[in-house]
């Protein structure tokens, strides 16, 4: 079992349609959600240098974790729980 304040790391590649690294002149919007829907991250970094990001675990639904990044000129391709 958890305890209350077990933290996670959650670490993040964003690539382009073809699998490659997406370019440096790229700003990338990266959305960290909880299970509940409560945003805990939105901010913008250089997809080569998005940083693993620390959340809490809860043991239960909260741990459902979303991760979307997006950027001006790309389209979404899919997204999942982490």
């Amino acid at each position: 079992m958890m305890s209350e304040d077990q933290n996670v790391l959650i670490s993040l590649g964003v690539i382009d349609r073809i699998r490659l690294p997406m370019g440096s002149d790229v700003s990338a919007l990266v959305r960290v959600r909880k299970g509940n829907q409560k945003e805990v991250l939105p901010d913008f970094y250089p997809p080569s240098k998005i940083p693993p990001f620390r959340v809490k675990a809860f043991n239960n639904f909260g741990d459902y974790y979303s991760v979307v990044a997006s950027a001006h000129g790309y389209v979404h391709a899919g997204s999942d729980r982490v």
